[in-house]
């Protein structure tokens, strides 16, 4: 098998078999390695003589040794060299396979082949990789790409299912999710004694676009519960903050709502006067 490298083991340095050699005989013994890689699968002795630079007395001893410990036979083959070096290692019939390879390709590239149903369709190519014998994993990895937005979320420790429909409720009311919109979220659940993620939670949950600290402090405290959050010191509802506590729910409604005339006119019951 003539070849341009061959496997030499690294147990080259420790076998019992090759340290007990001496430093010139090693030198041989690999030298004959190397001439079986390049092709010289039994040589005369002359021509060991020749290649290795040794006399021929000194090649007598050295071989004598070799066979002894089952390093070479009398024709100077190499024992158990097959055993060491495998097939695949010869780039002759990859190199083969690779040139047919291309000659079939160049043979196609400028041709189109029709279908039964008359339509052209690319012709398939092969591989223009040169194969080796190394084991390769050729599964497909699924890269799951998320969108800027839910990348953006994450960075607020909005994930998961509250994430998309966080998502789905912002561009149902047109509004983008930005980095300036969050940190209003932010800022006003910070205000409301709530974390982000509440907030938003409470924002989808209310159909709000946005989330307002005040919002929420009115939803909480609204309805029969309303005089207890807005009742002065003395225990009752100022005329002004009842009007403050209806325009508060109806500029709120106003602002999620699509389609409601931001114009408010609000009656106070019992009395003539508009406001």
């Amino acid at each position: 098998m003539a070849n341009p490298w061959f496997r030499f083991y690294a147990e080259f340095a420790n076998d019992p078999k090759v340290q007990m050699l001496s430093e010139a005989d090693q030198r041989r013994l690999t030298m004959l390695f190397c001439l079986r890689c390049n092709g010289h699968v039994t040589l005369q002795d002359s021509e060991v003589t020749f290649l290795v630079r040794v006399s021929a007395d000194e090649w007598s001893v050295t071989k004598a040794l070799f066979i002894s410990k089952g390093f070479i036979n009398d024709d100077n083959e190499i024992l158990n060299w097959d055993k060491r070096q495998f097939t695949s290692d010869s780039s002759k019939n990859r190199v083969a396979a690779y040139r047919e390879r291309k000659n079939i390709e160049k043979s196609i590239s400028s041709k189109e082949v029709t279908n039964s149903n008359g339509h052209v369709t690319l012709q398939k190519r092969y591989c223009n990789a040169i194969d080796t014998d190394t084991d390769t994993d050729n599964k497909k990895t699924n890269i799951t790409k998320r969108s800027p937005e839910l990348v953006l979320l994450e960075k607020f420790g909005i994930t998961g299912e509250l994430a998309t429909d966080f998502s789905k409720q912002r561009k149902a009311k047109g509004a983008p999710i930005t980095k300036t919109a969050l940190e209003g979220f932010q800022r006003e659940a910070k205000k409301a004694g709530l974390s982000i993620t509440e907030a938003v939670r409470v924002a989808i949950e209310r159909n709000w676009q946005g989330f307002k600290a005040e919002w929420h402090q009115t939803e909480l405290y609204g309805g029969k519960n309303e005089t207890s959050a807005r009742t002065s010191g003395n225990g009752r509802v100022s005329h002004s903050q009842r009007i403050g506590a209806h325009l508060d729910k109806l500029t709120r409604e106003a602002w999620n709502e699509s389609g409601v005339d931001d114009s408010i006119v609000l009656t106070v019951p019992g009395d003539n006067e508009i406001i």
